[in-house]
């Protein structure tokens, strides 16, 4: 919680999904603190920047299905499995769960993207670091992770990224 406003309210007021009153609350916050107003400012350039760089660049990375979906398959059963001894997402648990997105991201583009979309995701969301994602802002940064994969491994790949992070 950023002053008194949930991540999940964050994310929407952002994506201008908020109802009237909700977005209200949040833009007299916003009138009042310049803390939040340039967070507001930073978000908003990085999704556009991301979406800009979505559109130039989603032709450039085609996937080759069988051999992504043998190697995702692999990562992805080694995962389930791990999570299945595991309960909630304790500092540990997601320090796996990112090993195993990196994983993911690696086989679909390659390691250097892979290691750089985490930590993109991560100082681009609500969790500022890689080091701070927490199961608080988890959802802020699987956001911000599938939005980048998109980018470089196309919708599929997002999808796949996106499914993986809420399991």
């Amino acid at each position: 919680m950023i002053h008194g406003i949930s991540e999940q309210a964050w994310i929407q007021y952002l994506d201008k999904q908020l109802e009237v009153s909700e977005r209200e609350r949040i833009e007299a916050h916003l009138a009042d603190c310049a803390e939040c107003r340039e967070f507001c400012k930073r978000m908003a350039r990085t999704d556009e920047f991301l979406h800009r760089l979505a559109d130039e660049h989603a032709e450039r990375f085609p996937l080759q299905n069988e051999q992504l979906h043998i190697n995702l398959a692999k990562v992805l059963a080694r995962v389930l499995d791990a999570e299945a001894r595991e309960g909630a997402l304790s500092r540990p648990a997601i320090a796996q769960r990112m090993k195993y997105l990196e994983e993911i991201l690696a086989a679909m583009c390659g390691e250097w993207t892979a290691v750089n979309a985490l930590r993109v995701a991560a100082t681009s969301s609500l969790a500022g670091a890689h080091e701070h994602v927490t199961q608080d802002n988890w959802m802020s940064f699987l956001k911000k992770l599938t939005s980048i994969a998109s980018v470089f491994c196309g919708d599929a790949g997002a999808r796949l990224l996106w499914e993986y992070g809420n399991v």
